[in-house]
């Protein structure tokens, strides 16, 4: 717990040595000082004393201090109390930040879209506040009108799903999803292609899906790669493209995501894109399997009626000696791909830069602006190759299925799992 809080606070603090050239600053230091030492019980008192002069940075620290509990029992109320001083910090007399050093200004915005976002979820979850939806709803949009991704995303599960007394609004949905896009959000992308391909607050339009999806396959989602795989194979622009659609289910097969490799397998078994191989659809099936594809033993099961015994030897070994080998060749350019990901804001554009990873989303990649990530080396099946199956897991990029079925936006480390709005629950 001690070694999450110092993680999750370390950003919010500029050097100690520059704070130490201010004799009248001492209190700030000595509460930074506390900190990093591990001595929570010394640094409350000091933050306190900085909140009380409008210090929404101490504020914030302070108020994860109490609602993580690393001070002792979590403190819901305080928690409330010390992240209203961070929300609020435009309404009240304004904190001149000379605390803070040169990052003074982006240190305050962060603290403030912070410190709102958790106010908006302790409403939501009526934890040291009544429970209030529309005020969570209030502080969730003002947040996110700061430009706080997971505030977008918030308000995009919101009204996707509703909560008692908000009805849900799926085109007030798709347009938060379009504004995280927008900002660079990957499994905002993701989830917009979605929205575009089935009509959901909007209407249908599979180029769009296709532009969404290639940012996010930019941005590392394998399970972008098997949207544009179903986009091609069921007919972008018309007429079903069944080589780039092998292409994207190769991508995201070779990442060991069950749905691709089990499209790959179907586009085997008919020839589809490729020569008709029951010896290679055998194995993705059989690998499809393995990675949890609830039909994938059945089709392996049907398939191989139909087999040789020597095809069926074949396809075991090309199944347990699996390799993912690169290609060198980059997939092609699609005739709708525009570049989807917003390029690095400039200095003078940037938004405030995010706090620690408190909330991150499900995904390595920074969550404000991030340039488009160098798309995964495309991988093919390769019989004859002895070596074991990949032991590692890609990670996944899709913030509305996460391990903790009440937040979307929780990550394991730093920082305790947040309850929160139902997730969506996508549909491949």
């Amino acid at each position: 717990m001690m070694r999450r809080l110092l993680l999750s606070t370390a950003a919010l603090f500029v050097s100690a040595q520059i704070l130490m050239s201010a004799p009248a600053l001492a209190d700030y230091a000595a509460a930074e000082a506390a900190l990093q030492a591990g001595n929570i019980s010394a640094a409350v008192p000091l933050l306190a004393e900085e909140a009380k002069l409008g210090n929404p940075v101490a504020a914030f620290n302070l108020a994860k201090i109490y609602e993580d509990g690393a001070a002792g029992a979590p403190d819901f109320t305080q928690a409330a109390t010390y992240y209203r001083i961070a929300a609020e910090i435009d309404t009240a007399p304004r904190y001149n930040g000379a605390a803070l050093g040169a990052q003074a200004p982006q240190l305050i915005a962060a603290a403030q879209m912070y410190g709102q976002f958790s106010l908006g979820r302790l409403y939501e979850t009526g934890k040291g506040v009544p429970q209030d939806y529309n005020e969570a709803v209030g502080w969730y949009t003002r947040a996110a009108d700061l430009g706080n991704i997971k505030a977008m995303l918030k308000m995009a599960v919101i009204q996707r799903e509703g909560l008692p007394g908000i009805n849900p609004d799926l085109a007030s949905s798709t347009a938060w999803l379009q504004r995280a896009a927008e900002a660079g959000s990957v499994p905002a992308m993701l989830e917009l292609g979605r929205a575009y391909r089935s009509g959901i607050g909007v209407a249908p339009n599979a180029q769009e899906a296709a532009k969404w999806f290639e940012g996010a396959a930019a941005g590392g989602s394998l399970n972008a790669e098997f949207n544009l795989g179903e986009l091609y194979r069921d007919g972008l622009g018309g007429q079903p493209d069944y080589v780039r659609a092998v292409e994207h289910f190769e991508r995201g097969a070779n990442g060991k995501d069950a749905p691709s490799m089990l499209a790959l397998g179907d586009l085997y078994a008919a020839g589809q894109g490729l020569p008709q191989d029951k010896v290679q659809a055998h194995a993705w099936y059989s690998l499809a399997a393995d990675q949890g594809a609830a039909n994938g033993s059945a089709k392996a099961a049907t398939l191989a009626q139909g087999m040789t015994q020597q095809e069926l030897a074949a396809a075991i070994a090309l199944h347990d000696n699996w390799q993912p080998k690169a290609k060198e060749a980059a997939i092609p350019a699609a005739a709708p791909s525009a570049p989807v990901a917003p390029a690095p804001a400039s200095a003078a554009t940037a938004p405030s830069p995010d706090l620690p990873p408190l909330f991150e989303e499900s995904a390595p990649a920074p969550t404000l602006a991030p340039a488009a990530a160098k798309p995964p080396a495309e991988t093919v099946l390769e019989p004859g190759t002895a070596a074991p199956l990949p032991t590692s897991t890609p990670p996944s990029f899709d913030p509305f299925a996460p391990a903790d079925p009440f937040d979307p936006f929780a990550q394991p480390a730093p920082g305790a799992p947040q309850p929160g709005a139902k997730p969506f629950e996508p549909t491949q």
